[in-house]
């Protein structure tokens, strides 16, 4: 189970789609071998994220917004096409349970708002833009780090 997106097709515009897992828990958590490390337990709960062109929606969740305005920030876009762009959120991961649904839905508005705009992130890039809003657990990543 990894973050993963795409653009789809639909009836008179594109929208692009990602998605990242919940996690039940860490499988390792602290300093081991000199460095820190975090190993999230991935589950098959989804926060799957649409962005499109439009206005924002009026039940948006603040983080994936805020993420969509940091993401413009880091690559030179204008602030004001934040507004330009709708985020639609459908989740399975309940909320407030440390089930990392906070980092399923920055990490998978971070994609979709990135293939949208044409543009690809890597881990490293994700991963500094999403713990700049908060804590994030690791089912980001594809592989251990």
């Amino acid at each position: 189970m990894t973050l993963c997106g795409g653009v789809v097709a639909r009836e008179d515009h594109t929208v692009a789609v990602a998605q990242c897992p919940a996690s039940c828990g860490e499988l390792i958590q602290g300093w081991i071998l000199g460095s820190e490390k975090l190993v999230s337990c991935p589950v098959a709960w989804y926060s799957t994220v649409e962005v499109c062109d439009g206005a924002p929606l009026a039940q948006e969740r603040p983080l994936s917004r805020r993420m969509v305005e940091r993401l413009l920030q880091h690559w030179g876009y204008p602030a004001q096409m934040s507004q330009a762009l709708r985020i639609e959120i459908h989740s399975t991961i309940p909320l407030a349970k440390g089930m990392a649904s906070s980092t399923a839905d920055i990490a998978a508005t971070a994609v979709a708002a990135a293939q949208h705009l044409g543009r690809r992130l890597d881990e490293a890039t994700l991963a500094a833009l999403c713990v700049s809003l908060e804590p994030t657990d690791s089912t980001l990543f594809r592989q251990l780090t």
